[in-house]
């Protein structure tokens, strides 16, 4: 709002209908919103100012504001301030309301901001309007206030037309209309006119502080909307171009053929990005093996064979060997160096204890920071968010593709249907039951579809089943009740139902084996028993047959929407992302089930200890015997040869070493056999420990991207869908009582069809001006500098902040745009900057709209038919003196009362049918809509030159200014 207009009036009955019929205008969309002051709303205070509360006039009805609260709500260019001295005699002009309006005006003045030189940041201009009736004189000329920038008579004629005759302005009829359209003109609250009658009438140096002009008011508008309107609306409609979209009409691109190629290839373009693409899992590296050389292995083994007969010896007399090695690995290694220390050969028997004591120790020490670590990710770069954005909008709306060649056929680019890139806004599909699918929810689709096929698969199955049992029912002939049978045998054409496929009542239905046989009386009294058996499953049958049919239409038309919606690009994203997240929730759950690492067993090492002790002790025990039947040999000798005996015990000594070193060599394989089993349960262990890691990283971050992604679906299917919306129709209606009550020179006409045709070929035109290369990036940057400047959105980073926003919320960048675009405010500021832009095209001449032929309505209409230019442009093509009674003789002989200035406001259509050039005193401006407006202004004139007013000596100067001294006090 640049502008206020305040009208002050008395509390005479004119004042009331004269504001009752403006109010009525508003409401019916001719006149824009205004105030209105009467002397009973001034209450005076002692040492403050007066309380001035004032009516507001809207479209929606009456409100009581406060006045200077409303004035401080805007940051105003003008301010206008109508004084209306309302003459239906000459005794009904009140000079207290002059006072009264210079009060207000001084008020006003008072409270209007101005900069450090004095100027006025805010223009004031104030006009008295003088509205006589017909042959209405002697008016005190004191109503006039000297000084103020217009003091303005309203020339007491009413004419149908310029060159018609005047109608003259009588109390009991046409007043109230006349008056109200002279003060909505000096207001300047005529629709579509931006400016007031009088805001280019001020006093100067040349004229006198009570000069007055006389004036003439003429208004005309069409009822309905106009062409303008009604092209922009459907211009601006989406819904016009649906459902293929903007493709379809703008010269400069073509529909895809194949959206499918399409949409693959950019679907592996964004998910091949690092941005978006799946990060590695860490691979499962098995420790490589040892590399020793001879001398070296054949050293370690000698010592391990070595230290293997101490460890018999420890097995053989003490349990506590495996204390000592186990404080033996603390001491010298660590628990958690991946190594045993032994004094010799582990003892078996711990040996699976001190192996899951060193997996236990390791699996602690990781297990704090893996699970911390786990729940940290990086964010996700600004480019995941501006890549997938512009991607999407350049192959919707013909800009620059990143990411993948550009796809052109025929010399021209192909572009994509708006429902092709991302689902419709707020696209969600509701089940039987209430429950609402989303399309931004792939997985709830995927289960919702998987759900209905299994419930349409166990229906077919159920039907099928009963009509089995039907036609079995209906082949089986009837059985005659035998008082022998003790139970009714099931007939050998009865299929026996499939286990899971019984039906409710199946158990009332069968008879129970275990029960005795129908009685035979019973059976003749009812022998349609069966006949009855076949009516319930009929009945049954009859039941899930129309709950299949239910069911099947809803898998249709869920199918239907499912593959119009898993079908654009967006969701495509969206579904790998939530697969991928699903995945990996689950890997993670097994992974939790199933982390424990156990030790390796040590069954092959207990078997190798096993033998290792047999061999020992029956090699020992064979060097044993030897060495007995030896000494009994050499005892039985008279004079034995001590030196065979030396060389046959030295060589069972030798053999039993050598002997005992196989087979201690034979422990020690078996030995690193486990050690590297060991080793492969700790190499394992820590790619479990990788693993966790990386599945906690991929799930935060696969989570981050979903939800991401979920809001810029949200954001581009508005922008795609719905960039704008359809003005909403600035003019109503006008009620017949509103058109009876109009004066003769403001006409209403109504339009010969209710709705004007539009030339297929000039929407086309106007879609292609709408609809420029890159029509959707260009929307989403209008509302985000629009966004930028609310939220004083800085960019430091270099990104926008809408990209680097990590943790969207109702307040954050992301989530403000989210909301700008959901709620519409960003379709209605890009309507209206669209809404200009077709304007101007049709302004300059490159869109020509179809004109409307109008006739006026009302009991002045002359019932033609004419074009709408026409029937505006007759007013800026004539001009006639004033109505004589107004002025004095003297007045009249010096020709005063030719209107010397002329000023005409046309709507633009009219433009050219209008002459401006043949009349220098004619002035044509442009107005907007449908409303015209002329106001034909005199020369100025002193009061004593008007038969309106009473002939005085001294003129009203003193008479005036004396009484609003007094009565303006201190405010002066």
């Amino acid at each position: 709002m640049s502008s206020v207009s305040i009208v002050v009036t008395g509390d005479s009955p004119a004042a009331a209908e004269v504001h009752s019929l403006v109010t009525a205008w508003t409401r019916a969309g001719i006149t824009e919103p205004s105030l209105w002051v009467r002397g009973s709303q001034v209450i005076s205070t002692d040492g403050s100012p007066p309380q001035v509360t004032a009516r507001l006039a809207t479209a929606d009805g009456e409100e009581t504001v406060d006045l200077f609260a409303y004035l401080g709500r805007f940051r105003l260019e003008r301010v206008r301030v109508v004084v209306a001295q309302l003459a239906t005699t000459e005794q009904d002009a009140d000079p207290e309301v002059s006072v009264l309006g210079a009060l207000v005006s001084e008020l006003i003045t008072q409270a209007l901001p101005r900069d450090p030189s004095g100027r006025d940041l805010t223009r004031l201009h104030r006009t008295l309007l003088l509205v006589p009736a017909s042959d209405v004189s002697g008016v005190d000329s004191r109503v006039l206030v000297p000084g103020w920038e217009a003091n303005v008579v309203i020339s007491p004629e009413d004419r149908p037309d310029l060159d018609r005759s005047s109608v003259f302005v009588r109390p009991s009829t046409n007043y109230a209309g006349h008056a109200a359209a002279a003060v909505c003109a000096a207001a300047g609250i005529v629709r579509g006119v931006p400016a007031g009658a009088f805001d280019d009438v001020s006093t100067d140096s040349s004229t006198s502080p009570d000069d007055v002009v006389v004036a003439r008011v003429a208004v005309r508008t069409v009822v309905g909307d106009d062409v303008l309107d009604v092209f922009t609306r459907r211009a601006l409609d989406p819904a016009e171009l649906a459902p293929v979209g903007p493709g379809q009409v703008v010269p400069w691109a073509r529909p895809a053929g194949d959206h499918e190629l399409v949409v693959g290839r950019a679907v592996r373009s964004i998910l091949t990005t690092p941005e978006w693409a799946p990060t590695p899992a860490p691979a499962d590296t098995a420790p490589p093996p040892e590399r020793e050389r001879f001398v070296r292995a054949s050293a370690r083994a000698a010592r391990f064979n070595v230290r293997t007969v101490g460890a018999v010896v420890g097995w053989a007399f003490s349990r506590g060997r495996d204390l000592v090695d186990q404080a033996a690995t603390a001491q010298v290694v660590g628990t958690d160096a991946g190594a045993v220390v032994t004094l010799g050969p582990r003892v078996v028997d711990r040996m699976d204890e001190v192996a899951r004591e060193i997996l236990d120790a390791q699996r602690a020490e990781l297990a704090e920071a893996l699970t911390y670590e786990a729940t940290r990710a990086a964010p996700p770069a600004p480019t995941t968010w501006s890549l997938l954005r512009r991607l999407s909008f350049a192959l919707a709306d013909g800009g620059p593709v990143e990411g993948m060649d550009t796809p052109r056929q025929l010399g021209r680019r192909e572009v994509l249907e708006p429902w092709q890139v991302a689902p419709r806004p707020g696209a969600s599909f509701t089940t039987r039951d209430g429950r609402t699918v989303e399309a931004t929810d792939p997985p709830a689709m995927r289960a919702l579809r998987t759900e209905l096929a299994t419930q349409l698969r166990n229906l077919e199955g159920e039907a099928e089943a009963l009509r089995r049992r039907v036609e079995a029912e209906s082949a089986q002939p009837p059985v005659e009740p035998s008082p022998e049978a003790g139970a009714d045998e099931p007939s050998h054409d009865e299929q026996p139902e499939p286990p899971g496929e019984q039906t409710a009542d199946h158990g009332a239905q069968e008879t129970d084996p275990g029960q005795p046989a129908t009685d035979p009386g019973e059976q003749a009294t009812d022998p349609g028993g069966r006949a009855t058996d076949r009516t319930e499953t009929e009945r049954r049958l009859d039941t899930v047959e129309e709950e299949l049919t239910r069911v099947r239409e809803e898998c249709d038309a869920y199918g239907s929407w499912f593959d119009d919606v898993s079908s654009s690009l967006l969701w495509r994203v969206g579904d790998d992302v939530a697969r991928r997240l699903d995945e990996t929730q689950n890997a993670r759950q097994s992974f939790d089930a199933s982390q424990e690492t156990t030790a390796p067993a040590t069954a092959a090492l207990d078997a190798a200890k096993r033998r290792l002790l047999r061999r020992w002790w029956t090699t020992l025990g064979l060097a044993a015997l030897a060495l007995v039947v030896m000494a009994v040999v050499v005892g039985k000798r008279e004079s034995p040869d001590w030196w065979d005996v030396a060389m046959w015990t030295a060589a069972v000594i030798g053999a039993t070493v050598a002997v005992l070193a196989m087979v201690n060599h034979a422990f020690y394989k078996a030995f690193r056999r486990y050690e590297w089993r060991i080793r492969n349960a700790l190499a394992a262990q820590a790619a479990a420990a990788a693993r966790f890691l990386w599945l906690g990283k991929e799930q935060v971050r696969l989570r981050v991207l979903y939800e991401g992604w979920r809001d810029w679906t949200t954001i581009v299917s508005e922008v795609l869908h719905r960039p704008w919306q359809p003005p909403a129709p600035r003019t109503h209606d006008l009620p017949e009582e509103v058109v009876a009550k109009l004066p003769a020179a403001m006409a209403a006409a109504r339009q010969q069809e209710e709705q004007v045709e539009l030339p297929p070929t000039l929407l086309a035109r106007a879609w292609a001006t709408v609809y420029r290369e890159g029509w959707a990036q260009q929307a989403f940057d209008a509302t985000y500098e629009h966004l930028a400047e609310e939220m004083l959105l800085t960019g430091a980073s270099g990104y926008l902040d809408v990209d680097v926003d990590t943790a969207p919320s109702a307040v954050s960048p992301r989530g403000q745009l989210r909301e700008i675009w959901c709620s519409g405010r960003a379709r209605a500021l890009l309507a209206d900057r669209q809404a200009d832009r077709l304007r101007e095209a049709v302004h300059d001449g490159a869109l020509t709209l179809p004109l409307r032929r109008v006739t006026r309505m009302g009991p002045h209409s002359d019932h033609e038919w004419r074009d709408e230019p026409d029937y505006f442009a007759a007013l800026a093509t004539s001009r006639t003196t004033f109505a004589l009674d107004v002025f004095g003789s003297v007045a009249r002989a010096q020709h005063r009362h030719y209107a010397h200035h002329v000023r005409v406001w046309l709507p633009r259509s009219a433009h050219p049918e209008a002459a401006p050039g043949s009349d220098p005193a004619l002035r044509v401006e442009p107005a907007h809509g449908t409303t015209a407006l002329r106001v034909d202004l005199s020369r100025r004139l002193r009061p004593r030159d008007l038969a309106v007013f009473a002939p005085t000596d001294d003129g009203p100067t003193t008479p005036t200014t004396r009484p609003m001294e007094d009565a303006l006090g201190p405010y002066v």
